[in-house]
């Protein structure tokens, strides 16, 4: 009997709001380790919605970061679930505004082995299976006061596991938006008792490429890049552009830019190594994003060349540049991005480039005074050349 299930969420033909990974304040503590946390939780947690992935459904369950509705977290509780610890947790912009204070941020307490097929016995030394839960073998067949109904996956942390019981019950609370991948066939997929996340939830070959590559993505954690790279590949199975743009957005984008902004730059650059290698395959992306505050219209691709120049400034890895040539469009239509290239020209010392890009930012809309203040023109503030573009641009705007 087929009881156990891989718990995400999605809105297939819609934008997904996308929000970064929660923070942990205790160094040892971690959102998708099993156990319960040993240092203080500060109330209410705050999950934070990117900028410029604002737009589409909010989803009432999020596997990364780890948060659900309120309604979702009783009917899981209502079912029978008792590992979970809970705290309440609003979903906000990066201004600040509130968006919801329907979600608790959730922590599944029992990391489990891929169980075998038949009779279930628990690891000995963890008696109470509060925390870091082993289970040698699960019989899928039996049901038992023990029995767990919602677990992580040792092999992969970042699924949420769920008995039939706990499926049925959402289901019969309309809840919307949440799927239910069959964990025998995830779990069986591999006889030596390790997960292939580019494998997991694979449909056969032709019947659904983007689903398939959307529940890999899913089934994976950009934490761990030997499951995640490998997803990434699988892009070229993917035909239809715009489906494989809003996974490239979804799931290379945005890994690499959370990775970004968390200091993980080794990460961060594997990402975007990977995903350049694959340009010349698939292409890049085109997709137009608004901006959630100025509503500045950026290309997919042109988000990808800021965040590189912005890994290069925050690494000095040199290594990372021509990635960053490489995301760079032909022609530079926001901003931000003229003025990141300028600046990171400057700092390379890289003079006719820095020019060049001052001037591009200028006509896009930047203002001399911020390249006056900005501390990488610093070796240029009494540059003649540097001085005379600007006051060109002054000249000609009276």
């Amino acid at each position: 009997m087929r009881r156990y299930y891989i718990m995400d969420a999605d809105a297939p033909g819609s934008s997904i709001v996308l929000i970064y990974s929660l923070a942990c304040e205790g160094p040892e503590d971690g959102w998708m380790l099993g156990r319960r946390f040993r240092g203080r939780v500060t109330e209410p947690v705050e999950a934070v919605i990117k900028d410029d992935f604002d737009e589409g459904v909010l989803l009432p369950f999020y596997t990364t970061p780890q948060i659900m509705t309120r309604e979702l977290c009783e009917t899981i509780r209502d079912a029978g679930v008792d590992n979970l610890d809970v705290y309440d947790a609003i979903v906000s912009r990066e201004d600040g505004t509130i968006v919801s204070r329907d979600y608790v941020a959730f922590n599944v307490l029992g990391v489990v082995r891929r169980p075998k097929s038949s009779g279930t016995s628990f690891d000995p030394s963890n008696p109470e299976r509060i925390a870091d839960t082993r289970i040698e073998t699960l019989d899928y067949a039996q049901d038992g006061p023990g029995e767990l109904l919602m677990f992580r996956l040792c092999e992969c942390l970042g699924s949420v596991v769920v008995h039939q019981k706990v499926k049925e019950a959402i289901e019969a609370r309309g809840i919307p938006n949440i799927v239910f991948l069959d964990a025998l066939d995830y779990l069986n997929s591999n006889e030596e008792g390790t997960i292939d996340a580019a494998e997991a939830g694979r449909e056969p070959a032709g019947e659904d490429p983007a689903g398939d590559v959307r529940r890999a993505f899913r089934a994976a954690s950009p934490e761990e890049l030997d499951q995640y790279l490998p997803v990434i590949d699988r892009l070229v199975e993917v035909a239809d552009a715009k489906q494989r743009d809003a996974l490239i957005g979804e799931f290379v984008y945005n890994a690499q830019n959370t990775l970004l902004k968390e200091g993980a730059y080794p990460k961060a650059k594997a990402i975007l190594e990977r995903y350049v290698a694959l340009i010349p395959k698939i292409g890049q992306a085109e997709t137009v994003i608004s901006g959630a505050k100025t509503g500045q219209k950026t290309s997919l691709q042109e988000r990808f060349a800021g965040d590189a120049l912005a890994l290069w400034s925050l690494s000095r890895d040199d290594s990372v540049w021509p990635l960053a040539m490489k995301l760079m469009p032909k022609e530079i239509t926001n901003p931000s991005l003229a003025f990141n290239l300028a600046c990171s020209s400057a700092l390379r010392k890289d003079k006719p480039k820095m020019l060049e890009a001052i001037r591009l930012a200028l006509d896009l809309g930047k203002r001399p005074e911020q390249f006056l203040t900005d501390s990488d023109f610093e070796a240029y503030r009494k540059d003649t050349d540097f001085l005379a573009v600007l006051k060109e641009y002054r000249d000609e705007k009276g």
